[in-house]
């Protein structure tokens, strides 16, 4: 084991060790989870690995919208207390590091994330893999900006997730055609927000392109954030404001 590796084995199991003796606040998952909006319900996989990919790199974002709640619903489920974020140190130089208020407009409680650092992408599957057998860690990120992790390291991520029960997601900035062990491949976009181009809720252009327990499809979602999860959106955009009633006749017949 590296040096890197070791130190950011002991940072973990201290963190970790710190969480568990703190009485903090749990998620509280529903009992269909944030998609039980869509048909979707049921298709993330507790306990097991599932992959996340943005539609192309610029809509990150978006993938990574879409993945904080179902790991906060995966926390809640499986009675732990902490998340465990993995990337390397380069993207999140270059990318920055989650916002408090932003993890928390989707679900997640910023206390009980634990975000790690590691030097390469081969150190991403193994950091998740050691997280996964804490008892304390109900959900892991592994964010991966490029590049395969391989067969061999996902299903050993699988196996992980399976034995030890939590959740684990690997969350790619562009969708790969390489086979994974995961239960579900999801690929994930922005979408146009309800009010053309002013703010209004998160939209995701979502596709299940495989789902070993059931049928793949695509959605619009809207996250929303009173309720604690995704709606069907509508295909349409409203209008901004309705055409005024007190217009002139020859305004209203070139309308």
């Amino acid at each position: 084991m590296s040096q890197n590796a070791a130190s950011t084995l002991a940072a973990l199991r201290r963190r970790l060790a710190s969480i568990e003796g703190v009485d903090l606040p749990r998620a509280r998952p529903s009992d269909d989870g944030p998609l039980s909006g869509c048909t979707a319900a049921g298709a993330i996989a507790l306990a097991a690995l599932n992959e996340i990919a943005a539609a192309r790199a610029s809509e990150m974002a978006a993938a990574t919208g879409f993945v904080l709640p179902l790991c906060a619903w995966a926390t809640g489920a499986a009675g732990r207390r902490a998340t465990v974020w993995i990337a390397e140190d380069m993207a999140l130089a270059e990318n920055g590091v989650p916002y408090g208020p932003g993890l928390d407009a989707f679900g997640l409680i910023p206390e009980q994330l634990i975000r790690i650092a590691v030097s390469n992408m081969r150190e991403v599957p193994w950091a998740m893999e050691e997280a996964l057998r804490s008892r304390g860690v109900g959900a892991v990120i592994g964010e991966l900006r490029g590049g395969e992790i391989g067969l061999t390291a996902s299903r050993r991520l699988s196996l992980a997730a399976g034995r030890d029960g939590a959740t684990a997601f690997l969350l790619r900035s562009t969708p790969s055609p390489a086979p994974l062990a995961a239960v579900t491949r999801w690929v994930v976009g922005a979408a146009p927000s309800a009010h053309g181009y002013g703010p209004g809720p998160p939209r995701f252009a979502v596709r299940l392109t495989r789902n070993r327990r059931g049928n793949a499809g695509s959605w619009l979602l809207e996250w929303n954030s009173d309720g604690q999860r995704f709606d069907i959106a509508a295909a349409n955009r409203q209008p901004v404001a309705e055409a005024a009633s007190d217009r002139s006749p020859r305004a209203a017949s070139s309308a």
